[in-house]
């Protein structure tokens, strides 16, 4: 997305959408689900730090949790 040239549909750069869970923030007892919110917590955080490093390039970066 860095390298590719603007265009008339997309003159600001991108946009890439990571999906999380909503398990980063809550927790089910009885679940055994810490694998699974451990990867994605790393989406989200993925998806937090890429955003910084990225809004330079006016690339968007979000994360949606649905659940």
């Amino acid at each position: 997305m860095v390298r590719q040239s603007p265009t008339a549909e997309n003159p600001k750069g991108g946009s890439i959408i990571l999906v999380g869970s909503t398990t980063v923030t809550t927790c089910s007892k009885g679940q055994f689900l810490s694998d699974y919110s451990a990867t994605k917590g790393a989406v989200v955080t993925l998806a937090r730090e890429l955003g910084v490093e990225l809004a330079e390039k006016n690339i968007r970066v979000n994360s949606i949790s649905p659940g």
